[in-house]
């Protein structure tokens, strides 16, 4: 055999490879308001991507993928202008059950600007009723806005 021939023990070869999908990407095509120390869906709109077409993206703004398996999830929820000491929280859901959520602490002085808390996540998913939503939570003492620039949820199977 050549340099190029790839041969295992047995001399056959075991094809490797699949695919990631379904598979999607979405961001938020405006600002809401969210109210203080309440958790809120992000109402992602803007599909960057659909592979599979298992994101609604104009009622449920949720993920409902049609292939069972492991799926990698990303987050990451931005909000507008929050006080010093406060917080900001991003989640996934699993059938409107929190699997995970992380924040940060705003330990500076005024900040004007947005701020965002994102992670990413696996779980699994059954390939029919299981569907995953991106939340947000703030505790600002009044509403504060998400920001769409920094606001986005995305996921994809795993190739197992």
């Amino acid at each position: 055999k050549n340099s190029t021939t790839f041969l295992r023990g047995d001399n056959t070869f075991a094809s490797a490879g699949g695919v990631n999908t379904p598979a999607f990407q979405v961001k938020l095509g405006n600002e809401p308001a969210v109210s203080t120390s309440t958790w809120t869906k992000v109402p992602c709109s803007v599909e960057t991507y659909d592979v599979g077409g298992c994101y609604d993206n104009s009622t449920n703004f949720r993920f409902t993928p049609t292939t069972a398996g492991k799926y990698v999830f990303y987050v990451q929820v931005g909000f507008n202008a929050l006080a010093d000491g406060k917080y900001l929280y991003a989640a996934v859901r699993k059938n409107g059950s929190t699997i995970f959520s992380d924040g940060n602490a705003i330990n500076h002085t005024g900040h004007a600007g947005g701020l965002a808390s994102r992670y990413t996540i696996t779980a699994e998913a059954n390939g029919s009723s299981d569907y995953f939503e991106a939340y947000g939570f703030h505790n600002h003492g009044s509403d504060r806005n998400f920001t769409a620039g920094w606001s986005f949820f995305g996921g994809y199977k795993i190739i197992e």
